[in-house]
């Protein structure tokens, strides 16, 4: 695997290819963009969670770190038409994580602290990462979607 420096000292990003000018580039011709990109190349999309912004002991910890590396990988893939954003899934019913386990009064403490009144669906987050993924996203980029029916609201 090819490893690549990054803008700072010693740090270094296993697996990206280095640019060596020469690729051609598709850009736009019209006044909006010119010179850019004329489409996004692709799209990183993490899966974070709800854990990152309230305290879950190592878990949240690692999720909370996603959230910075992120912003790092968008800056860094950005001028190549690529954007990275993370999806924060609050509770979702149904999912390996839980595995069915959760007892009833925790599910129902999590559900009835969302605004929604309902737990997350599977649904709910393959619709947000598809999103992400496709070119209407292509101006959102170093952001973190909380997708949890309100149980942790942002400004």
């Amino acid at each position: 695997m090819r490893q690549r420096r990054s803008h700072g000292p010693g740090r270094i990003r296993p697996g990206l290819p280095r640019r060596s000018g020469r690729e051609p580039r598709e850009c736009r011709t019209d006044h909006e963009g010119a010179g850019r990109p004329a489409r996004p190349r692709g799209a990183v999309v993490h899966i974070g969670s709800i854990a990152a912004d309230q305290g879950a002991g190592s878990y949240g910890a690692v999720k909370a770190g996603l959230v910075t590396w992120n912003l790092d990988l968008a800056r860094e893939l950005g001028p190549r038409g690529i954007t990275a954003n993370v999806v924060s899934p609050g509770y979702i019913a149904d999912t390996e994580f839980f595995r069915d386990r959760l007892p009833d009064t925790r599910r129902t403490d999590l559900v009835s602290a969302t605004a929604t009144g309902r737990a997350g669906a599977s649904a709910d987050i393959a619709t947000t990462v598809a999103f992400l993924a496709s070119p209407e996203a292509r101006h959102i980029t170093g952001q973190v979607l909380h997708v949890n029916g309100g149980a942790y609201g942002t400004r």
